[in-house]
């Protein structure tokens, strides 16, 4: 059984052929998108810390990724796209799927985690959780993205009296936007669909790659709207689609408040080591050892070797 790792960066090219390295096999197979804001420089330089890879693919494709843009959703069915191709021309199958960021790193050995989805296939890994109006993800993703890019534009006005006139302006266009039931959210639930949030970090089997992809190439209804008009699409789009095509039964019947922790990926937001929370996940440090130890995630994140590179060479040596 082959797994294709799918991995998105944008910084800290050694970090990153490190990440490759320690992830590569015969089985587990590489596929590599440099952001496009990367220098041309370091993208050649990935290139050349990969070259000893035999089966590590650095993409051609380079978009800008932006955060609550559909950019990072296009990024991984690049590396989707990437992946089968080179599947074809060597006559392989990739009955695994993982999506992973640059600043990741492995904390369990790699033949326990290629063993582990041997034996569960065709086992889905996703965090997911129900969405309610009054999660900050519901009010992020009812939001209009034209009328962002107006506010945002209008706040540049530098004649106080101009700048009030084009705010209030929008706050107008956006209730009108509301009262006409057009917003992202409001057209999702008059299709009678429901949208899903959770962490952009998951592990998907072939089936679901399949059927994903396909929905995002025919650009059906729902899947337009959940990459096009949502402000979320990193941390719902996929979340949405695979409840929406395999288990929209179970989601009819889900309590609002149910989430289900499966993406075999560690991330701190706060609550784990009793730091404040947080919308963006703490650097992972050596405070974080044990933390790491005790886990039965696959993989960690973030790491940041400018701010601690000791707790990724603890990892080498003891847990990989």
């Amino acid at each position: 059984m082959k797994t294709a790792y799918l991995i998105n960066c944008h910084k800290n090219m050694d970090h990153v052929a490190r990440l490759a390295h320690r992830l590569h096999s015969e089985n587990s197979h590489i596929f590599i998108h440099v952001d496009k804001k990367v220098p041309l420089e370091m993208y050649e330089n990935l290139q050349f810390l990969t070259r000893d890879l035999k089966h590590c693919h650095i993409s051609k494709t380079r978009i800008n990724g932006r955060l609550d843009d559909r950019s990072l959703v296009d990024i991984v069915f690049a590396l989707i796209s990437d992946a089968k191709q080179i599947a074809q021309q060597n006559s392989v199958h990739y009955s695994y799927y993982s999506n992973m960021s640059g600043q990741d790193y492995p904390i369990k050995p790699l033949s326990v985690i290629e063993e582990k989805l041997e034996t569960n296939y065709p086992a889905i890994y996703m965090h997911y959780r129900d969405t309610t109006s009054a999660s900050w993800v519901a009010k992020k993703f009812n939001r209009n993205k034209a009328l962002i890019r107006y506010r945002d534009w209008a706040l540049k006005c530098k004649v106080n009296i101009i700048r009030k006139f084009l705010q209030g302006l929008g706050v107008f266009l956006r209730q009108i936007l509301k009262l006409f039931g057009q917003t992202a959210s409001q057209r999702i639930i008059k299709n009678g669909w429901k949208y899903y949030q959770g962490s952009a970090w998951w592990v998907f089997p072939d089936y679901v790659i399949d059927a994903i992809e396909k929905e995002y190439d025919s650009q059906t209804k729902f899947s337009t709207i959940m990459i096009d008009e949502s402000t979320t699409p990193e941390e719902t789009y996929f979340q949405s689609m695979v409840m929406h095509l395999f288990y929209s039964d179970l989601a009819k019947t889900n309590n609002l408040k149910t989430e289900i922790q499966n993406h075999k990926t560690y991330v701190d937001f706060g609550p784990p080591s009793n730091r404040p929370q947080t919308c963006h996940p703490y650097i992972l440090t050596m405070n974080d050892y044990e933390r790491l130890c005790q886990s039965d995630c696959w993989y960690a994140r973030k790491f940041d070797d400018a701010v601690d590179s000791d707790i990724i060479n603890k990892i080498d040596a003891t847990l990989l």
